[in-house]
Parts: structure tokens; C-alpha cells; sequence
């Protein structure tokens, strides 16, 4: 931030563009990361149709900072105290301006109270980044509430910015887009400041086996334009450092976007480009620096855990050995033929019960012929006398009547 106030004015870089997502706030984002390096920046989310950045930078989503802002300047309350308290810090001197919740709040930001916070940001700091929706500008005023369009704060920043960035795709549609709306800016609205044009995305697959001299000479003959910036297609690089909830230029400085970046902030403002180059160059210093402390750490913290293990291990030792020679001094004092355990001796067991006795064999079976009905059980039946108890003299047995037995 810039301490200085109202000594030094801040300026205003206005990222704008066509439709179809070209890469607008990716391109603010690193930005403002690389103006940061020269009296601070200040990146400012007033995209009123689909913002992005807080999501962009990984920062936590609470109530829209700019809409509070402009309620303040509304009220006469913003001054520099009550900025710092709406602003969100992301680091290397860069702070961020959250947008709207939904792009249903646009009329939370009137143009009027705008004014007023950009004043603020100007004297907040060196350079302030400010990310607006895509497409034409609608500022017309309605008939019905006599309220200004959707489009009146980008319309005045157009008019008011120090650098509008207007950035288009590598495309065929993305570059006929780019030509519509540069026709747009010099009839509805005329900027006060110098005009860049970012052409972002470029490839072979969709622009020719040349894609930056084809770019450079449809743009130069189409629209004019003979001073143009041309940035590579990276979509690892941009993937990568958005899942880490960093810019590409702070994320990536190294990789071919990230190197076509870093010459855009220097086309920007070339002191913020030897600032960053300064500070980049002491970072391996201080990388080694804090490598060198941390090592220096982890051998003391490793040798005081070696001496104490060492220790501890002696100590165990020492406790194992005492406790053998308990042991067998123990076992030559016990008796002969007892068994003692290193932690006790055990106990006799109880005399088992005696199993049950067998049960007794089942009775025997009659396996002869089937006896006769009637007869007797004497094993030695008086000779010469019938079992029916008649005399033996040679005629057939009597039968007692009624039995309805016959003799054979």
C-alpha cells in the first residue's frame, strides 16, 4: 500500500474484453500480482455478470467487499482506515476487492459511489487492477426507475482509466468479437488512456501452422492494429494454478505463459518488472538460507534423539539382564523337577473328575425257535409225563378244553 495518500496517485488499469471467456481474469489476476512489486496493488472484482476471482485466488467467499465499500462512500464514510478493513490481503503487497455474491446486485454499485471508491483505491495505492463483465457497454439509462444500465461503472472506467487491457481470444471468433468491440470503443465510449490489446490463447490448432503471424496480420489489416501482445495457449500452467488458488505469474513465473506475463507488466510499468526481477532473484538466497536452518535442526533434534535412544536402550538392557539372573537364581533354589516362568510359576491344576461308568448292556434276545404257547418254564420236565399233565402212555396228549391249542 502507499503511505503517501494524496502525495502519489495511484492508476487504474481496466481489464476488459468480448464475450466468449477469453481469459480476462486470469490476465488481471497476474497483473496485479505483478504491479505489486512497485507501491502495492489493489485487485478489484467489479465483473457484474460472473465473478471470478475470489475463486481464482483460493481467498474465502463472504459478503461482497466492493458492494460494502460502495455503501460506505455512499453514506460519506469510506476513507483509507475503512478500505484497509474491506480489503482482503493475498500477499506480496497485492490485496483483493471481492465482487458481488450474484449478478442480480449490479445496482448495488452506483456509479456515483464508484467515483468515490476509486478515488480511495487510487490513493490506497500505486496501482489498482479492475476486472469488469465482457461485451458491449449497456449504460443506458431506464425510462421506468431513471436508474443507470448494468454497464455505467465499466463505461466510466473506460473513460477514466489510466490502461485499458482489452483482451480477445486466438480464435476466428474470438478475434472477430475483438474487432466488434474495438469498432465499439471508439464510437459509444472514448478512453482517456493508452489502449493495449491482448490477443490470449494462441495456437497452432486454431489460428495456422503461424499462429502469431497470422494473428498479427489479420488484426493489422482488419483493425488497424499494428502493436498487439500475444499470449501462448498453456492450459496445464493455467489448470495447475488455479487447483492451487494462485496467479500464473506468482504460481508459474517460469513457464511460456508465465514469461509472456511478466512482459506484459513490464509493458505496463517497467519499474514494477526490475522490482519483481530484484525480489525473484533473492528468493534462492533465502530459500537456501531457510534449507541451511532446517538442516541444522534436524541433525541437533536427531543427534539429542540418538543420545536419548542410546540411553534408553542401555537402560533396557540393563533391566533385561537383571531380570534373567532373578530368574535363574530363582530356579536354582526351587526345587528339583519345578518349572518356574520368567513372570510366575503356575498353579497345580484340580484333579479332573471320573468320567461316568459305561451303561449297562441291553438284555439278550431270544434268537431260537419260537416256543410253544402253554408250556412251562421248568428246564427239566418229569419224564413219561405230559405237559399237560396227563400220564405217558403212548396215546396223544390231553389238551385241556378251552385252550384251543391241537397236538401235533
Amino acid at each position: 500500500m502507499n503511505p503517501a495518500g494524496d502525495v502519489q496517485r495511484g492508476r487504474i488499469v481496466l481489464v476488459w474484453g468480448p464475450h466468449g471467456a477469453p481469459g480476462r481474469s486470469t490476465v488481471a489476476a497476474s497483473l496485479a500480482h505483478g504491479l505489486a512489486a512497485s507501491g502495492g496493488a489493489i485487485l478489484v472484482d467489479a465483473d457484474v455478470e460472473a465473478p471470478s476471482l475470489v475463486q481464482l485466488l483460493g481467498m474465502a467467499e463472504d459478503s461482497s467487499a466492493l458492494a460494502g465499500a460502495a455503501r460506505l462512500a455512499t453514506h460519506g464514510r469510506l476513507d483509507a482506515e475503512s478500505l484497509q478493513r474491506v480489503l482482503a490481503p493475498v500477499g506480496g503487497g497485492l490485496s483483493l476487492l471481492g465482487g458481488l455474491g450474484r449478478a442480480g446486485r449490479w445496482r448495488e454499485l452506483p456509479p456515483a459511489s464508484m467515483t468515490e471508491v476509486w478515488l480511495q483505491c487510487r490513493r490506497a495505492a500505486a496501482w489498482t487492477v479492475v476486472d469488469v463483465a465482457g461485451g458491449v457497454i449497456d449504460d443506458d439509462i431506464d425510462d421506468f426507475t431513471l436508474e443507470p444500465g448494468r454497464g455505467a461503472v465499466t463505461a466510466d472506467l473506460v473513460s477514466h482509466a489510466d490502461v485499458v487491457l482489452v483482451v480477445g481470444g486466438a480464435d476466428p471468433v474470438g478475434v472477430r468479437r475483438l474487432l466488434q468491440l474495438l469498432d465499439e470503443v471508439g464510437s459509444s465510449v472514448t478512453p482517456t488512456g493508452r489502449v493495449e490489446v491482448v490477443v490470449n490463447r494462441v495456437r497452432a490448432s486454431a489460428a495456422g501452422p503461424s499462429p502469431q503471424q497470422a494473428l498479427r496480420e489479420a488484426l493489422a489489416r482488419f483493425g488497424g492494429l499494428e502493436d498487439i501482445v500475444l499470449l501462448p495457449d498453456d492450459a496445464a500452467t493455467a489448470d495447475a494454478c488455479l487447483l492451487q488458488g494462485r496467479s500464473v505469474l506468482e504460481g508459474a513465473p517460469g513457464s511460456a505463459l508465465g514469461k509472456a506475463l511478466s512482459a506484459l507488466v513490464d509493458r505496463i510499468d517497467p519499474q514494477a518488472g526490475t522490482a519483481r526481477r530484484a525480489r525473484s532473484s533473492r528468493r534462492p538466497l533465502l530459500r537456501r538460507s531457510r534449507r541451511s536452518r532446517r538442516r541444522d535442526s534436524a541433525e541437533r533434534a536427531t543427534g539429542a534423539g540418538g543420545m536419548a535412544g542410546s540411553a534408553a536402550r542401555s537402560k533396557g538392557t540393563r533391566r533385561r539382564n537383571a531380570r534373567t539372573a532373578g530368574i535363574q537364581a530363582s530356579a536354582s533354589l526351587a526345587p528339583r523337577g519345578a518349572v518356574l516362568s520368567p513372570q510366575r510359576s503356575r498353579q497345580p491344576e484340580p484333579p479332573r473328575p471320573a468320567p461316568p461308568p459305561p451303561p449297562p448292556p441291553p438284555p439278550p434276545y431270544w434268537t431260537g425257535p419260537e416256543p410253544i404257547h402253554g408250556a412251562t418254564d421248568d428246564p427239566d420236565p418229569t419224564p413219561g409225563v405230559d405237559q399237560g399233565g396227563g400220564r405217558d402212555d403212548g396215546g396223544p396228549p390231553s389238551v385241556p378244553p378251552g385252550t384251543g391249542h391241537h397236538g401235533h
